[in-house]
């Protein structure tokens, strides 16, 4: 789950959109294959991340 209250998490979602990849908090770059991006409707930034996508 990604939950950053910067805007670390536009670059994780571009990863996965355009490379297939995330930085792990290692900064190492992990292979991941999404077929969706889920937003917790009961997170703090649920609503600001909906928005901002």
């Amino acid at each position: 789950m990604i939950d950053f209250p910067n805007t670390m998490w536009i670059s994780q979602v571009k990863g996965i959109l355009t490379s297939n990849e995330v930085l792990s908090v290692q900064q190492k770059k992990i292979n991941i294959s999404a077929q969706t991006l889920c937003i917790h409707g009961d997170g703090p930034h649920a609503l600001d991340y909906a928005k901002k996508l």
